[in-house]
């Protein structure tokens, strides 16, 4: 038998994939300047805060209320108002946000501090101005409060966040649990806002106390209407552009829809325009409506619905759109 001696054989050497690019610059590059877009998106419109035509009901004599027009000119925009109960009427519609009355006996303050504490705080600020510049008695009235065991509305205005990143959350949730099957994720779309709603709204009543149990099921409502409006049109973005109609939408509700909401203060406090931006996106929408249908049944709420009910069918054609996109260029690959 003949012996046949073989050499060993190297092991070829692997090189590097030069296919994959090295992410390490951009990732450096990119941290910094998205803490800065963080930071800017929310302590910029904090920072720069202050009162831009605020709606409020004046009764005063003719001196008095052209004076009190001068001096609040590009503050307040001032509706004259025949008496107390007019001005109470107003408030509860939602068509101001409090009232200065300047009568005989002294003046009177009538707030609404269900509305925003921050607005109701500037109103006891001019009021206090006002009798001291008239040496008349102050006198001040919570027309609309929020509940007793939530008396500065803090817990109530925390729903802002959830308000925002809710819908975000079911988004990404069905992408990945659906990733395949665009009818699962539709109809993860329909049921989880109403089952994350009904959690929240449960969450507000009975832990947190924020608001009254008889509420609850028109807080559910809003609730369910803003995670749907916001689910939807993350979802749609996705189906249209994939991870990164996910980010850009994430991020435009995030970093744009969340700081300028309004829930915190109210959308006139704001820097202009960006008060009427935010009351056009989901968030600031969400968090109108969820204080109207709480704590202003009598006021308007068909224009926050409204812009909530634009957002989500946008955002279902843009899935549906997305969805057949997908599904003919499957079939033609």
């Amino acid at each position: 038998m003949t012996r046949t001696d073989t050499a060993p054989t190297e092991a070829p050497t692997r090189e590097p994939d030069r296919r994959t690019p090295d992410r390490l610059l951009p990732a450096l590059l990119g941290a910094p300047l998205l803490l800065a877009v963080l930071l800017t998106a929310f302590a910029l419109p904090a920072s720069k805060s202050e009162p831009h035509d605020l709606p409020i009901a004046l009764v005063a004599p003719e001196p008095v209320a052209a004076k009190a027009a001068e001096q609040l000119d590009g503050v307040a925009d001032l509706h004259p108002a025949d008496g107390p109960d007019e001005t109470r009427d107003l408030i509860e519609r939602r068509e101001v946000y409090g009232a200065l009355i300047v009568g005989p006996d002294g003046v009177e303050v009538q707030t609404a501090t269900a509305a925003g504490p921050a607005v109701a705080g500037l109103l006891d600020r001019l009021g206090e101005r006002l009798a001291a510049q008239a040496d008349m008695p102050l006198e001040t009235t919570d027309v609309v409060p929020t509940a007793e065991t939530d008396p500065n509305g803090t817990a109530f205005t925390a729903s802002a966040f959830p308000l925002a990143v809710g819908g975000i959350i079911i988004a990404a949730l069905l992408t990945a649990a659906a990733a395949t099957s665009a009818a699962k994720r539709a109809t993860g779309a329909v049921l989880a806002p109403l089952l994350g709603a009904a959690a929240l709204a449960g969450i507000m009543v009975w832990p947190l106390e924020s608001i009254d149990a008889g509420d609850y099921p028109a807080a559910a409502g809003a609730l369910a209407l803003t995670l749907a409006a916001v689910t939807w049109t993350v979802l749609g973005l996705h189906a249209l552009a994939g991870r990164v109609g996910l980010a850009i939408g994430a991020a435009t509700v995030m970093l744009l829809g969340n700081p300028l909401s309004g829930m915190t203060s109210a959308p006139e406090m704001l820097p202009e325009p960006w008060g009427a931006v935010g009351q056009g996106m989901p968030p600031g929408a969400g968090a109108t409506l969820l204080r109207t249908v709480v704590f202003f049944p009598e006021a308007d709420y068909v224009r926050s619905a409204a812009t909530l009910g634009i957002w989500l069918f946008c955002g279902a054609v843009l899935f549906w759109i997305g969805t057949a996109v997908k599904k003919r260029a499957e079939a033609n690959a």
